[in-house]
């Protein structure tokens, strides 16, 4: 049987940006064929649960940030965990090498605008895009956010309609 990057259909959610959705199918795809075996571990990720998952991190847990501050809140970041043949997760505490085997991967994922975690110590994370190389950080995030808020504002008073999303000014920008 063919490996499935997607299988709970991660990609599909409501919040993912289409262009990143694209991106990661793309790559995720390339890196089967170049005998990878990458399966998305989450995408788009509600505030809340950033919240909720921070908190976890200030206790000692897996690496995460606050609400607002990852690209998983606005549908453009993914966490991929590599497998083996045995269909073990690829990881520190268990393989020797894992660290090599997620540096093939973030090469095949940097040709479709895929930025890797790994120089932050977050080796199943990439986030997508393709107008700057390397991660983009909370304050940036937080300006853009503040730009795309104010744009989708003012263009709903304009149009005097309830129906912007703000989200789609962030992707654009």
């Amino acid at each position: 049987a063919s490996w499935s990057f997607d299988p709970k259909g991660l990609l599909a959610a409501a919040g993912v940006n289409p262009a990143f959705r694209d991106s990661a199918q793309a790559g995720l795809s390339a890196a089967i064929a170049a005998g990878l075996r990458p399966r998305i571990h989450e995408a788009y990720r509600t505030p809340e649960r950033s919240a909720d998952l921070y908190k976890l991190y200030k206790q000692g847990g897996a690496k995460a940030a606050p609400a607002w501050k990852s690209l998983h809140n606005f549908g453009l970041a993914m966490d991929v965990y590599l497998y083996d043949t045995k269909g073990r997760w690829v990881m520190e505490k268990t393989h020797k090498g894992w660290y090599a085997e997620y540096k093939k991967l973030a090469a095949i994922l940097k040709t479709e605008s895929l930025e890797w975690g790994g120089p932050i110590a977050d080796s199943v994370h990439f986030e997508y895009h393709p107008k700057w190389p390397g991660l983009v950080g909370g304050p940036l995030l937080d300006r853009t956010r503040t730009w795309a808020l104010g744009t989708a504002a003012a263009v709903d008073n304009a149009a005097q309609a309830s129906t912007v999303d703000w989200v789609q000014f962030f992707w654009w920008e």
